[in-house]
């Protein structure tokens, strides 16, 4: 059975060489050296740090290079390194400071610096288990307060020659960077973080990768970071629906929908959402969709929501994995019959545009719902006039040679109910007698 910090470490996506050293202070620990245990988990936290240091840039403040190129090249150097990273955890000189970290916490750090000492010096103290899960529990509060001095700087720079395509290739990988995140930018600085760095890559035309960041932050990064960037989505929404900045969480959701259940949305929020947030974007459906799924929407408002939905969004284009799903919730599929009833009806003679804008809605109904007499009859009315859907034709055309059996069941009710079914509709006759057109 995993201990709590080693499926917290795994969590973070430490590479294999920073969890060695805390990999022998599980065996330790497990076997009571208590001692050894706190001596490997003290090295495998410096190991980390060390890292950090290795990947970062010269902060601005740190103001002689020739000190942090012989810093660097003595945490390389295996006979050196662990003295060197303490002495850049404790430095105090801001022209040599490097991590960006509180007095309270170099404190903190100093104690534990010599609990390590009672451990590799055989002093009198006594070390017990309770001081190793008290280390434990410092690096899993402390770790991400650790970063780099003027990291968040060097971290958003980093990001905007990613997007360079001069400086960078299209198939680069982003998980280092993003995988920096924690160890660059201090907690308190998220909210301004995520502000500047999707604000300056929005403005080399490149939103849309920028929300891909968003997405690898969701997947893989943990709870404080991923609330961050929901602060900064749902920023300014309550802005009006036409300023760009209102929807931003619009439109990360729309992309990535499955991230939803995040937000944390209060019940008034989403009954904004649905009822003005999303109207006129065309992938509304899929941010409804998400809110049936995840449950999200009161009982008593989800017939209204879908309703409203239904009649206020132009969704003409519908992906057939969305619809696939649709289908699946029972009072979608209700209420859809009964406003495509409704639609069918009041649209036909001079209303084709509106009929065409709930065309792909239609087509969920045939092929997912129950086809009865009325439906078809409504169907072989609308299209029979002269100002009939095209699109709604077109559709239906498609459908039908794509599943023959649809075909046959639509042809069967009519030819049952003597219903006229246009011509271009089917384009075929039954094997004993002509179909009535």
């Amino acid at each position: 059975m995993q201990l709590p910090i080693e499926q917290w470490l795994n969590e973070k996506k430490f590479s294999n060489q920073e969890l060695k050293s805390f990999d022998e202070a599980f065996l330790c620990y497990r076997v009571k050296a208590y001692r050894a245990a706190l001596l490997f988990s003290w090295l495998g936290f410096l190991t980390i740090l060390k890292h950090r240091v290795l990947r970062a840039r010269m902060p601005d403040g740190f103001r002689v290079k020739k000190n942090w190129d012989n810093m660097i090249s003595n945490l390389r150097d295996d006979d050196k390194w662990e003295k060197e990273i303490i002495n850049a955890l404790l430095v105090k000189e801001s022209t040599k400071m490097v991590f960006n970290i509180p007095a309270s916490l170099r404190d903190q750090i100093s104690y534990w610096r010599d609990r390590r000492n009672d451990c590799g010096h055989d002093k009198s103290n006594s070390i017990d288990y309770f001081h190793v899960e008290a280390f434990w529990s410092f690096i899993q509060s402390n770790l991400s307060r650790i970063t780099i001095q003027g990291g968040k700087a060097d971290l958003i720079n980093s990001f905007l020659d990613f997007f360079d395509d001069i400086k960078t290739s299209a198939d680069a990988d982003i998980t280092p960077l993003i995988n920096r995140i924690p160890e660059s930018v201090d907690i308190k600085e998220l909210d301004d973080f995520w502000l500047e760095l999707i604000e300056a890559i929005d403005g080399m035309g490149n939103f849309s990768k920028a929300l891909s960041i968003l997405d690898a932050v969701f997947r893989d990064l943990d709870d404080n970071i991923k609330s961050s960037a929901v602060r900064y989505l749902k920023m300014d929404s309550e802005l009006e629906e036409d300023h760009l900045h209102s929807r931003k969480d619009v439109i990360f959701l729309s992309n990535y929908p499955e991230y939803i259940h995040l937000f944390n949305f209060t019940s008034s929020e989403i009954r904004t959402l649905w009822k003005k947030r999303i109207l006129g974007i065309p992938t509304g459906m899929i941010i409804l969709a998400a809110l049936l799924r995840n449950r999200m929407i009161p009982g008593e408002d989800e017939d209204e929501a879908i309703k409203w939905s239904l009649n206020n969004h132009d969704y003409s284009k519908i992906d057939p994995h969305l619809a696939n799903e649709l289908s699946g919730n029972i009072s979608f599929m209700k209420i859809l019959k009964e406003e495509g009833h409704r639609w069918l009806d009041l649209y036909t003679h001079t209303q084709y545009e509106k009929m065409n804008a709930k065309a792909s809605l239609i087509l969920i109904l045939i092929e997912y719902g129950e086809l009865d007499k009325k439906l078809v009859e409504l169907i072989c009315k609308e299209q029979s006039n002269s100002y009939r859907s095209f699109t709604l034709g077109n559709l239906l055309g498609k459908l039908f040679n794509d599943k023959q059996k649809i075909q046959e069941q639509f042809c069967e009710i009519a030819k049952e109910n003597r219903i006229d079914i246009p011509f271009h509709l089917v384009g075929l006759e039954s094997d004993d007698s002509p179909l009535p057109f």
